[in-house]
């Protein structure tokens, strides 16, 4: 083999090698599911922080964020799809992302006035999100309701509906950034300024008491409609 030829096969070699290594440290890195609000880690607040973005060109959550966060939903309330558009009257690329919520008739009546557990999921949700990402102006849960026969649970039923299912009655909870910096009592902007501050701002959340918010913390509730 020429001189030539064997230097060839070195080079494509070492660059197999280096896409080969390159793909293993970028799985070894995806993060593959979502961190417990209830029982964070220093690990799992390093993680969030690493998924900062500031790019005004982001339109949506970053895909490893999303991992990390996980959803919204409990045994009543399911997650069911999610979108995300430019934000209305916004100076620059802002955009609000949209989570719609599936439930029972008797939960979507009264989960906005009493269920303060899925509420307050919402919000350390809504506020990790709103601190990590510069462009996100709010997010949005849209709750709806099925009717569903008898003995069947919200899953069963989404289940019957071979995947999405657009319910009834839909209403939205909405959090923004300016609510978000008002229940932590700072500019949420700032927040992942350092790691220690995310960390602080990250204690601070998972602590609140969501029945002991001010009205003026309070996310917005409307009636809402699917675009």
């Amino acid at each position: 083999m020429q001189k030539s030829k064997k230097i060839a096969v070195i080079a494509v070699c070492a660059a197999l090698v280096l896409a080969i290594a390159g793909g293993v440290l970028v799985f070894a890195a995806t993060p593959r599911h979502a961190v417990d609000f209830d029982h964070l880690t220093q690990q799992d607040i390093r993680n969030l922080y690493r998924q900062r973005n500031s790019s005004n060109r982001q339109t949506n959550i970053p895909r490893r964020l999303s991992t990390l966060m996980g959803l919204v939903e409990n045994d009543t309330i399911l997650h069911n799809g999610t979108q995300a558009r430019a934000a209305e009257e916004a100076s620059g690329r802002q955009f609000i992302v949209q989570q719609f919520l599936l439930t029972d008739h008797e939960t979507h009546a009264q989960l906005h006035a009493t269920d303060f557990d899925i509420q307050r999921s919402m919000l350390v949700h809504a506020l990790t999100k709103l601190a990590l990402v510069n462009n996100l102006q709010e997010v949005w849960f849209i709750v709806e309701f099925a009717d569903l026969p008898e003995d069947n649970t919200i899953a069963q039923y989404l289940a019957l509906q071979s995947g999405e299912y657009i319910g009834q009655g839909a209403y939205s909870i909405r959090f923004c950034a300016d609510q978000a910096s008002r229940v932590i009592g700072r500019d949420i902007r700032t927040v992942t300024d350092s790691l220690d501050s995310f960390t602080t701002f990250m204690h601070d959340i998972v602590a609140i008491d969501f029945a002991q918010l001010q009205s003026r913390q309070h996310p917005q509730i409307r009636p809402e409609a699917r675009r």
